[in-house]
């Protein structure tokens, strides 16, 4: 059975058909381009927002596990700046014991202090070069030593028996 609904004139012949495929191809082609560039917009930019958080996080984490590990260099300058304060109060003190001192013990005094002048210039020169070569282990250690040893020329010094306080 053959349906009779349509005549063989109401088809489109081929120029029409050509015609007609050639728009539908650029309608549809159009909304391919139209909805590919609003997503590949939006992609691109929500891909650059997260990678720039994802930076930011890493360097973040980066930080924080460096600053957990890693020895804190503030303990290291507080002990140094707490050497210093005590051996400067009592340094503070020389002068006096040298005016206080007899003839005999003035030239050794003054030789003690001449020595803890000297380590104090000494400690200035390792401070100066972990100020500009970093700290380190080694230096911490020649900054502990020097420390001792002005402890000790102070210890001397206070504790001298012919020097009366």
């Amino acid at each position: 059975m053959k349906s009779d609904f349509y005549s063989p004139s109401d088809t489109p012949g081929r120029h029409e058909k050509e015609m007609m495929w050639n728009r539908i191809e650029l309608a549809v082609a159009e909304q391919r381009i139209r909805s590919i560039k609003s997503i590949h917009w939006k992609s691109f930019w929500f891909g650059c927002a997260a990678s720039v958080l994802i930076v930011f996080s890493v360097i973040g984490l980066f930080t924080v596990f460096r600053s957990v590990t890693a020895p804190n260099p503030n303990s290291g300058y507080a002990l140094d700046m707490t050497y210093e304060r005590a051996m400067n109060q009592l340094v503070s003190m020389t002068p006096n014991l040298v005016k206080q001192a007899d003839e005999v013990e003035r030239p050794v005094l003054e030789s003690k202090i001449k020595n803890i002048e000297d380590i104090d210039s000494m400690i200035e020169e390792i401070r100066n070069d972990m100020l500009l070569n970093g700290v380190s282990d080694i230096k911490r250690r020649q900054l502990k030593r020097l420390y001792a040893l002005k402890m000790d020329h102070v210890k001397d010094l206070l504790l001298s028996d012919e020097v009366s306080m």
